[in-house]
């Protein structure tokens, strides 16, 4: 997870481990990434680590666009590092981009239609 406000690097809780990688700074097998509170330069230098990981298992799983990120709503980055990061991860669909007038991406809830029948 990516959480400027979290004092732990790493925290457990009913059986789920989350790593804080602005504070671990190393890259780690994951199974999904949240982006809780982070800055458009922590995604990027996030992005940059998981990039430049060799581990054979993490990159065939980046190749498929197989680990899904969650990024919550508000989470303010660059058009640049948000393609980044839909380009890695499978970004999750609740999730909808709006860029504002200075041509950052404001990921924020979309909302579910009603079913019709």
């Amino acid at each position: 997870m990516l959480d400027i406000g979290a004092k732990a690097p790493i925290s457990s809780s009913a059986g789920v481990t989350r790593i804080n990688w602005p504070k671990a700074k190393r890259t780690f097998d994951f199974d999904s990434v949240e982006i809780l509170d982070a800055t458009d330069e922590a995604i990027g230098k996030f992005l940059d680590a998981v990039t430049e990981d060799k581990d054979p298992e993490r990159s065939k799983r980046r190749e498929n666009n197989a680990t899904k990120c969650k990024v919550m709503v508000g989470v303010k980055m660059s058009n640049e590092t948000a393609e980044r990061l839909a380009r890695l991860f499978a970004v999750e669909t609740e999730t909808a981009a709006t860029s504002d007038t200075s041509g950052n991406q404001s990921l924020r809830a979309e909302p579910k239609s009603a079913e019709t029948k």
